[in-house]
């Protein structure tokens, strides 16, 4: 029983025989009772007499689990109790697909990269998964991870691609197998306590925290052991409500393929705003290029809206990307043109991106096909003579930006995705920018902040800090695979000071939180290990580029620093 927002009581039965199932998510930043909500529900259904099974990390429920008298049992490298992910369900002969499908997905998980597609490793290692069943259970012993590597080393390779697979991976299983450091938790036969059918009992794997990869192994296997329970009868041959909690865990749980986090996104935003962070880096070109690559994509974005591209040539954008041949001269004022009087978009790497849209265009049905949507100032160059002709369009980037989402995307019911510097979907505060940058003006507000405003919810943001070591705020990012997005509420890095991790002074960020600013975050690896693209060489002896962007930098009043970096390198290579 509990309450609506209008105060009348609402009323909920998880166990109605109108659900097939029923599930309830629980959601909060640290410290806002979370869990003492559902431990008070657990003591509320203990009228209908339910299996409950816990898994969590700390002690939260070890006293209610004793004081209602079941087993709390805590799981590290030093305990004793093992489940053999390969055991067959109770009363079954034989792995349906879900069982098969569920061992090779953990055997995945163990292996890591392999270098191969996810969806070529994950059919591979099912086909690998059946053979070991058959093999071992025709001599009647139910196989373990050791069984699975005996069959990679021996697998009858069909080419050499198969053939290096299955030995990476074998080779990558040494760690769980046999006399293997993770071994005694994955290796060994079933516990006789995982045997036993508790009517209340809590895992707590707390224990395994410094190793996030076995606690997400561990914590999946213990689901899948729950969920087996789910629907068995009790000794009198009567169905028994099970109640199944996994708090503090639902993130290990969770779809490992990374494009999945920025798709699910889309389900409650229209707009999902990826940050690049630092201009330029490799890492961050790469992932985007995979996203937009992901065939999943173009199933739920429409449009595409980047701040590397001028408005004015937005025509010409429609035909390149549509696969219609636009001569280079003309192609190349999108990313030369905009409001930015120096090099930073003449980077190979965003000329590079709109290659990949049209690429990718080609391969989907004209309703499939992403539309780019050129996100800076529609200036025109051939009009501009002086500093206020550029500022006026420079100091209105994000408001362009914004009108133009709400027109093109908001109005129309489209689902978008944005591709900016971070600074320009910060929530709280003012876009910032060095101080030689800004000419007496105050600097713009952010564009998601701008977009909030007039259409509140609709923004699922993304940081991407690549400057920052995250593992000051959270030392468990050393463990974290690059790349890899987390959500940052209610985490050590959301709730970490966001002026600090962006090296931002300004006092309006004093106490701004991660979390206040973004949803989630994109991390690319640590900082010594982000590379960043250069300016073709070749720019520096093209005399007319050299007088166009020399001309323009020129116009502003920061220019002659710039003037000064692009002289640099093109005389030295230093960028």
């Amino acid at each position: 029983m509990t309450r609506t927002r209008e105060g009348t009581f609402l009323r909920f039965d998880p166990f109605s025989r109108e659900l097939s199932n029923g599930n309830i998510l629980v959601t909060g930043k640290t410290g806002s009772g979370k869990s003492f909500l559902i431990k008070q529900l657990l003591l509320q259904l203990q009228v209908l007499n339910p299996r409950i099974a816990i898994v969590t990390k700390g002690a939260d429920y070890r006293a209610l689990v004793e004081l209602l008298g079941g087993q709390y049992r805590e799981i590290s490298l030093r305990t004793n109790l093992v489940k053999n992910p390969w055991d067959l369900q109770a009363n079954t002969e034989e792995p349906g697909s879900a069982q098969i499908a569920g061992v090779a997905s953990l055997a995945a998980h163990m292996a890591g990269k392999t270098g191969s597609d996810d969806s070529v490793t994950l059919n591979f290692l099912e086909k690998a998964v059946r053979m070991t069943y058959e093999r071992l259970l025709a001599i009647g012993k139910t196989p373990r991870f050791s069984d699975l590597k005996w069959t990679l080393e021996h697998y009858p390779c069909e080419n050499a691609v198969i053939e290096q697979l299955a030995q990476l991976v074998a080779l990558k299983l040494n760690r769980w197998t046999g006399e293997g450091v993770y071994a005694q938790l994955f290796d060994r036969d079933t516990s006789p306590e995982f045997e036993k059918a508790e009517d209340i009992i809590c895992y707590d794997i707390d224990g395994l925290k410094e190793s996030p990869e076995l606690q997400t192994a561990v914590a999946f296997t213990i689901a899948r052991a729950i969920d087996q329970q789910i629907g068995r009868k009790d000794t009198g041959g009567n169905l028994r409500a099970t109640i199944a909690v996994f708090d503090e865990v639902w993130a290990m749980l969770a779809d490992p393929v990374l494009g999945a986090q920025i798709l699910n996104a889309f389900r409650t935003h229209p707009i999902v705003a990826l940050s690049e962070g630092q201009h330029w880096n490799e890492q961050g070109h790469a992932f985007r290029a995979s996203l937009l690559r992901d065939p999943r994509l173009s199933k739920v974005v429409n449009d595409i809206v980047v701040e590397f591209g001028d408005a004015h040539y937005q025509g010409i954008i429609d035909r390149y990307i549509a696969g219609s041949d636009v001569p280079y001269d003309e192609l190349r004022h999108v990313w030369e043109d905009t409001t930015m009087p120096n090099t930073v978009f003449d980077i190979p790497i965003y000329e590079d991106f709109f290659r990949i849209v049209r690429e990718v265009n080609q391969t989907l049905s004209p309703p499939e096909r992403f539309r780019v949507l050129l996100g800076d100032p529609p200036i025109d160059w051939t009009k501009v003579s002086g500093k206020d002709d550029v500022l006026r369009w420079m100091n209105r980037r994000n408001a362009f930006a914004a009108e133009l989402i709400r027109k093109e995307v908001l109005a129309k019911h489209r689902r978008a995705l944005l591709l900016y510097a971070d600074g320009h979907f910060f929530r709280k505060g003012e876009e910032t920018v060095p101080d030689w940058y800004v000419d007496k003006t105050k600097p713009e507000e952010p564009l998601v902040s701008q977009l909030e405003k007039t259409n509140p919810g609709t923004v699922f943001s993304i940081a991407a800090p690549t400057e920052a070591d995250l593992t000051k705020f959270q030392p468990d990012v050393a463990n974290w695979h690059a790349p890899s997005i987390g959500l940052l509420a209610g985490t050590a890095l959301g709730e970490a000071n966001f002026g600090v991790i962006y090296n931002l002074t300004g006092p309006e960020f004093k106490s701004v939180s991660m979390e206040n600013q973004f949803d989630a975050l994109l991390y690319l690896g640590p900082p010594s290990t982000i590379t960043l693209a250069k300016l073709s060489k070749a720019r520096c002896s093209d005399q007319q580029y050299m007088k166009m962007r020399l001309g323009r930098m020129a116009l502003v009043p920061w220019g002659q620093y710039e003037i000064h970096a692009l002289n640099d390198f093109c005389r030295f290579g230093k960028q």
